[in-house]
């Protein structure tokens, strides 16, 4: 059992991260903040939503969805779910008093982006869907939600650094901006993509 959760963590983090290789994530990753200090805190109101999502989602879909029959309706109440989580969790977020709070105030002062970016955020609606898809067990899908909540920070932090980098780096001009995050980004995919071998998932 434990064996079996943390390979479930493992490859949510790891091997089967949701920015990299699920499409409907990529949204989170070409959207978030390039701020270092600002992604943590971004990652830590995503990865609330995840592990909290992934709990609520599995109780709707085995005591609700499937007892009435009517699996065909998850999207569209997954998607209701991540919409009612979003402003819980940017509360919870703003809540807690810190240099990353005032720092998202002030890059981000109507904090419009903030409810977008958690109300639009493919990488939650993307773990609630491969636990229903697979269908994992209760302890089992907060597992792996809390590992792709683990594998979301690795990988925004990873790209903030990056492109920190890259804005001071003599990157050619038609290779600028987008594409040069675009090119990193699969380079990171496919090194991660060889620990997929290792890990269970």
């Amino acid at each position: 059992m434990v064996t079996s959760l943390s390979s479930l963590f493992l490859g949510g983090a790891l091997a089967n991260s949701v920015l990299l290789y699920q499409l409907v994530g990529w949204d989170t990753l070409l959207t978030a903040p390039r701020q270092r200090r600002l992604v943590q805190w971004v990652a830590a109101g995503v990865g609330v939503m995840l592990i909290i999502g992934a709990a609520m989602a599995w109780l709707l879909d085995h005591w609700l969805l499937a007892p009435w029959g009517v699996q065909a309706l998850r999207l569209p109440v997954f998607a209701l779910l991540v919409g009612a989580l979003a402003p819980v969790c940017k509360t919870l977020l703003l809540r807690r008093q810190g240099p990353g709070t005032s720092l998202l105030r002030e890059a981000y002062p109507q904090l419009v982006f903030l409810d977008t970016f958690l109300l639009t955020n493919g990488a939650v609606l993307a773990v609630i869907w491969v636990n229903a898809d697979i269908d994992l067990g209760f302890f089992a899908s907060i597992s792996y939600a809390a590992g792709s909540a683990t594998g979301l920070f690795l990988v925004l932090m990873g790209t903030a650094a990056l492109g920190e980098r890259l804005r001071v780096a003599d990157v050619p001009v038609v290779f600028r901006g987008l594409p040069i995050l675009l090119i990193t980004i699969g380079l990171m995919s496919l090194g991660l993509l060889g620990l997929s071998g290792f890990i269970n998932h």
